[in-house]
């Protein structure tokens, strides 16, 4: 036998003779790198060092990777029909298939272990990649990252594996170069502008309305990397990368909007595109300008705190950026005065200058066979109606968190759910979360099982181009942040249990601050147990507790507080 690598592929020729069997063995590698005699280099070592061990050392060792995962990710529900815990493992073969689940609730369990495994295999973990949208297993959008990484997977890997977390943002820093260049392109004179749509950094969108518009992939890192401190509390990364990222940003916002005196000096930002694809190219997007308003907050905050605990870091970054402290003022002001404007007599936030004023679409005389949208009709003709893609509005409803009252969630779903196709995979899950949060079980519930299933029962039509992987951390959110509603505050762990009258109980253990936790909730009691780490409070309903190691404490929910 003799293997001779080359770039790309791997000859094998075999001498085999009459009436004789030969076993190939082949390995497939993946390498980074610009130096083509180096990485062949290292293939040739990482294909001797494979070939020197067992396929049972290997596979142990690919087991202990994966249940070291499952240790501090895992997740169980219990059927309310049944009482019976279903605890997500892989059922056994019978005569070599596979069992298929056997009630609703192990079918959406099945969904969403199935998830959480595709997330895990599919994040980059040396900073010099990130998790593309279809994750692996297929060539849609070619392998491009978006905001779902920061967005929808960001908070999944900073409660289950913030290692893997941390990794995805440093992605970001090390495209910061990039990000800075491509800002200059759009006439920007400092500061940087993340892609859109990308792997090196560059941009590689050409369609701009839905691209480079959409200026709010600023504040999805910016979210990112707030979700990653509060789930962690590694100041030392906010030092090192996360402070560059924020304000390099940051600056963004002051040359794209302007304190607009015809809407008595608040700041408005014009010309930009909100997560609502079929909404194009608006004045004050509302999600945007709120996002940009917690990024603005979130950058001075964090810049503050480094200048009075760690005043010599904070002087190495000024210098290396040129940070001023009037910048850090302007941020404020221009936070304070964020144009987030309130419908009082709809009880809704417009969604942007002009959506209130357009036709809503025609729901009534729709061609079902005419979806998605974009598919079938000019982008004009969409961008021309009351209709959306996604959650935009509702979006920043649930990222908004108690910035928003209950009232105003509700007007905000009641007005904008039947106006969305949701014919992004995006969706259903930020609806299922936010009526989760103002108790409308049936609806979350529904919206939940749209994402929690997705691919495996093709409930787009499209999975052959590859999985969706924000969808993924989407349906694991809507457990998570929906239904045990716990919320990442910067006073800590919050949790607010809704459960669905599908489930009895839902369990889910998290990575928080250096200690693992593990939460399990039925309709009347929450129970938290600390099962490794220091003590620390959590706070239900209002009512903070303190856990100490190898202990749980409980709340007893009342039927008012559950709905």
């Amino acid at each position: 036998t003799e293997s001779a690598p080359t770039i790309g592929k791997v000859t094998t020729k075999l001498t085999i003779a009459a009436g004789s069997e030969a076993t190939i063995q082949r390995f497939v590698l993946y390498q980074q790198g610009n130096n083509v005699a180096e990485l062949l280099q290292q293939s040739r070592e990482q294909i001797a060092a494979l070939q020197a061990s067992s396929y049972q050392a290997q596979r142990q060792a690919h087991t202990a990777v994966l249940s070291e995962f499952w240790r501090g990710a895992d997740m169980h529900i219990a059927s309310a029909s049944d009482n019976h815990s279903v605890s997500g493992e892989v059922k056994a073969e019978q005569n070599g298939v596979l069992a298929q689940p056997s009630s609703d609730t192990e079918k959406m369990l099945q969904g969403l272990r199935f998830s959480m495994y595709q997330l895990y295999q599919s994040a980059g973990r040396d900073g010099k990649s990130a998790i593309a949208a279809k994750g692996l297993s297929g060539p849609g959008y070619d392998g491009h990252y978006f905001w779902d990484t920061e967005i929808y997977i960001v908070p999944f890997f900073a409660l289950v594996a913030p290692d893997i977390a941390k990794q995805l943002l440093m992605y970001r820093f090390n495209t910061l170069p990039q990000a800075r260049q491509r800002a200059k392109q759009m006439s920007h004179d400092h500061g940087a502008l993340f892609a859109w749509r990308t792997i090196s950094g560059e941009e590689c969108s050409a369609f701009f309305p839905a691209s480079t518009a959409q200026y709010h992939i600023n504040a999805a890192v910016a979210y990112a990397i707030r979700t990653y401190f509060r789930a962690t509390h590694d100041w030392q990364f906010m030092c090192d990368y996360g402070l560059e990222m924020l304000a390099e940003t940051a600056r963004l916002w002051a040359q794209l909007g302007h304190f607009n005196s015809a809407r008595e000096q608040q700041f408005c930002i014009d010309g930009v595109t909100g997560p609502d694809e079929y909404t194009a190219i608006v004045n004050n997007n509302f999600y945007t300008n709120y996002m940009a308003q917690q990024h603005l907050l979130f950058a001075v905050e964090i810049a503050e705190h480094l200048q009075a605990e760690q005043p010599q870091s904070y002087a190495l970054l000024t210098e290396k950026i040129a940070l001023q402290n009037d910048e850090l003022e302007q941020w404020r002001i221009m936070a304070e005065r964020m144009y987030l404007p309130f419908d009082e007599e709809r009880n809704l936030h417009p969604q942007d200058d002009s959506f209130l004023q357009k036709a809503p679409w025609d729901f009534a005389q729709r061609d079902p066979q005419k979806t998605p949208l974009l598919l079938h009709y000019h982008p004009l003709v969409i961008y021309r109606y009351q209709v959306l893609k996604q959650a935009d509005v509702i979006l920043a409803m649930l990222l908004g968190d108690d910035d928003f009252s209950r009232e105003q969630k509700l007007g905000n779903l009641a007005y904008y759910e039947p106006l969305t196709t949701h014919d992004s995979t995006l969706s259903s899950c930020i609806h299922s979360m936010l009526h989760a949060e103002v108790g409308n079980m049936a609806e979350a519930y529904e919206f939940f099982g749209d994402s929690a299933r997705m691919d495996l029962d093709n409930l787009h039509h499209n999975t052959e181009y590859g999985v969706h992987t924000a969808c993924m951390a989407g349906a694991w959110n809507s457990v998570v942040f929906g239904f045990l509603g716990l919320r990442l505050r910067d006073n800590g762990l919050h949790l607010h249990p809704r459960m669905p009258q599908q489930w009895s109980n839902i369990a889910q253990t998290i990575q928080f601050q250096g200690r693992s936790l593990h939460i399990s909730a039925t309709s009347e009691q929450l129970t938290v147990t600390l099962l490794s780490g220091e003590p620390i409070a959590v706070v239900c309903f209002s009512e903070s507790k303190t856990l100490l190691p190898q202990s749980a404490v409980q709340w007893h929910l009342s039927r008012s507080e559950i709905n």
